[in-house]
């Protein structure tokens, strides 16, 4: 017979036994799915840590970088928001936002973060870059110190979050602000490898500062090198223009001094010349009446004859120094030498063509006029295209160029001579040497001098050179 009693104790004992089971299984599932929780947040973790730092290798600019941190970390680490904010050091001690990604609408704008020891500053930011440490809020809405920002947070569904400091070179310079949908989302290992992601962070951004640093420091190098070797190249420029400008003035001087002792020379003999004529002319008169009386008288002595001639000669020598010395009318006035010039060599040209001579022009564009007169001009440059034509016995060329300086006009004759080499070029010029149908160089140098010119004269491999220097046109010339 079964006893009751002793059943129904079996069956509560079941029972609590299957209680007792069930309980156990509860707790078996609660810890099971806790560690799944846990589990889903370090998988997210690590791979937002990953696909960082794949990130941080491949960027090539800050603001890129922290671009694809932040989008990396809400897409692939599925939370709510990421931000960078970096501490400006101002009286206010801003926290400036530099990148976000996720769910903000407006909340950075409006959150006016601080570092500093004040209400705004005592969040989780501003603790994290005063402290260098990383600060967690669990709840955001129980968080004592997350009071200015909790309403609008509540409004976007941020429910915990976690700042994480920037830091180089021991000195923290920012944070990595990351917020969870969920109360209570970071434990320990996920802190853990969110913290090694700032640590990453923090030196990509210091490498591509420092790399940017060294490309700016770079590019200014390579301008101050450029700028210095353009400094050089125009130095050089003016050194080697100063240079040339020397050395045509040192010419320039040297052609001048040998004129001006030229017409040193001139002048005395000039003056001598004049007084050497006055006081030889009287005599040879003399001389010349006193032998034709002789001759008369004793025609049969036949050195009377060479008295006589020697006689004419020393008076055609006279003739030339008084027609040498005889003052000569000058109007100068305003005047192409180019134009002057080119007529001449129209004028001449039977005759050079006659003696194989071409005339080669090079005659400067848009100079000024000379202050001269223009007739004794012309026969100044019709006896040097005459003189040059007389020195090119089988022909050739005769180059004539004109040009300005800053003081005055110069025309150059230059022509390629077969004659012998002036030992004494100073003699050119002498009024004793010239003769023919010509007036002479002599003449041509004292006419050019009474102008206020000059003409001087230089040999240069095989090529004689005469050049006329004469005044430009300026307003006292015209007074």
């Amino acid at each position: 017979m079964i006893d009751k009693g002793e059943t129904k104790k079996h069956l509560l004992d079941e029972l609590k036994l299957l209680r007792q089971r069930l309980a156990e299984l509860e707790a078996s599932e609660a810890e099971r799915e806790q560690a799944q929780r846990e589990l889903h947040k370090i998988n997210r973790a690590q791979r937002a840590h990953s696909r960082c730092s794949e990130s941080l290798i491949r960027s090539t600019s800050e603001e890129r970088l922290l671009k694809d941190i932040c989008r990396i970390i809400v897409e692939m680490g599925g939370y709510r928001l990421a931000w960078v904010g970096f501490a400006e050091h101002d009286v206010d001690k801003t926290v400036r936002p530099a990148a976000q990604k996720g769910f903000e609408d407006g909340y950075l704008d409006t959150a006016e973060i601080t570092w500093a020891d004040t209400d705004r500053g005592r969040g989780p930011t501003g603790t994290a870059i005063r402290t260098g440490e990383p600060t967690i809020v669990r709840n955001i809405q129980t968080d004592p110190h997350y009071g200015p920002w909790r309403a609008e947070a509540g409004k976007r569904g941020f429910a915990s979050s976690i700042a994480l400091p920037l830091i180089a070179n021991g000195q923290t310079f920012g944070s990595l602000n990351i917020y969870a949908a969920e109360p209570d989302a970071f434990d320990k290992e996920e802190v853990e490898l969110l913290s090694r992601l700032a640590d990453d962070l923090a030196y990509g951004i210091l490498a591509l500062r420092t790399r940017a640093e060294l490309k700016s420091t770079e590019q200014e190098l390579r301008k101050h090198r450029d700028h210095l070797e353009e400094l050089v190249a125009e130095r050089t420029n003016e050194l080697r223009e100063a240079s040339e400008k020397l050395k045509r003035d040192l010419a320039e001087r040297k052609r001048l001094e040998r004129a001006l002792v030229q017409r040193s020379k001139l002048n005395t003999l000039g003056a001598i010349a004049a007084e050497v004529a006055h006081e030889i002319r009287n005599p040879l008169v003399s001389i010349g009446g006193f032998t034709r009386r002789l001759q008369k008288k004793f025609p049969e002595v036949a050195e009377y004859d060479i008295i006589l001639n020697e006689c004419k000669r020393l008076e055609e020598i006279l003739h030339r120094i008084r027609d040498y010395l005889k003052p000569v009318k000058i109007r100068p006035e305003e005047c192409s030498v180019n134009t002057i010039v080119s007529g001449c060599v129209d004028l001449m040209s039977p005759e050079t063509k006659r003696k194989m001579v071409t005339c080669q022009l090079d005659l400067g564009s848009e100079m000024a006029n000379a202050y001269a007169d223009r007739d004794i001009l012309a026969q100044i440059f019709i006896n040097l295209i005459l003189n040059a034509v007389g020195a090119m016995e089988k022909g050739g060329t005769l180059f004539i160029r004109s040009s300005e300086t800053d003081e005055d006009i110069q025309i150059e004759f230059k022509n390629l001579t077969t004659g012998p080499v002036l030992k004494n070029p100073d003699l050119l010029f002498m009024p004793f040497s010239e003769g023919g149908e010509s007036i002479g160089l002599p003449l041509c140098y004292r006419l050019l001098k009474d102008m206020g010119g000059l003409l001087s004269f230089s040999a240069e491999n095989g090529y004689t050179v005469f050049t006329v220097s004469l005044p430009k046109v300026t307003q006292l010339s015209l007074v």
